[in-house]
């Protein structure tokens, strides 16, 4: 079985991505929730 690494830091360069990271994760945080995955980024991993 084979994996397919991603690198945050890549996907936090893209300013449509990491805008979309950021607000995701202050909502998160608002609700204590510590672990999640999205979508191709749940399938890519």
């Amino acid at each position: 079985m084979s994996s397919y690494k991603i690198s945050f830091d890549k996907w936090a360069q893209d300013a449509a991505i990491s805008g979309l990271l950021n607000a995701l994760e202050r909502g998160f945080e608002k609700f204590n929730i510590d672990f999640y995955l999205i979508g191709a980024l749940a399938r890519d991993t």
